[in-house]
């Protein structure tokens, strides 16, 4: 069920997903965001790809926490069209067909730049963290990757260690 995040919250999630979109973009071809949903409890990207693993998902986590470190600016541009959003940013990350008119462009300093209505913050730093926690292949091209960002990905890479070493000790195996 959807409850209304405080937007320095949902900042910081959605930030941490263009920083990880960028870097699948850069590592494999075809990849396209086209959803993503913002929930108390979880994050959710829906994807199309023409394939997509679970190690693709942690090496592109990897590198989405190295940017996220870095404390890269985070700004805002806005122009008077897609075309001319294009022009300056030849690699922009944009849903074409659901754009029309001006265009606010969220450019994440010599890393990303996307075509984007919702709320970033203004250092990757302030993401904290970046924790994916599944992914699901929903059908044909489409996929879900599950993740948490900021301090809900700490605690939680905190708990999911914790659950992961009582399993190991269970079986009596080491990791």
């Amino acid at each position: 069920m959807k409850h209304m995040l405080p937007t320095s919250e949902v900042a910081k999630r959605h930030t941490a997903e263009h920083i990880f979109m960028r870097t699948l973009t850069n590592m494999l071809e075809n990849v396209r965001v086209v959803k993503v949903e913002h929930y108390e409890d979880i994050n959710k990207i829906f994807l199309e790809a023409d394939e997509l693993s679970w190690d693709d998902v942690i090496r592109a986590s990897k590198k989405t926490n190295e940017i996220i470190r870095e404390g890269r600016s985070v700004r805002i541009e806005r122009y008077e069209s897609i075309k001319e959003a294009k022009e300056k940013y030849p690699d922009l990350r944009a849903y074409e067909s659901r754009i029309s008119g001006k265009v606010r462009v969220v450019v994440i300093e010599g890393y990303d730049s996307s075509a984007c209505k919702m709320p970033h913050v203004s250092s990757t730093k302030e993401c904290i963290m970046f924790l994916p926690v599944n992914l699901t292949k929903v059908r044909g091209n489409l996929y879900e990757v599950e993740y948490y960002a900021g301090e809900d990905a700490v605690f939680k890479a905190i708990e999911y260690t914790g659950i992961l070493v009582k399993i190991l000790r269970r079986y009596n195996v080491n990791l």
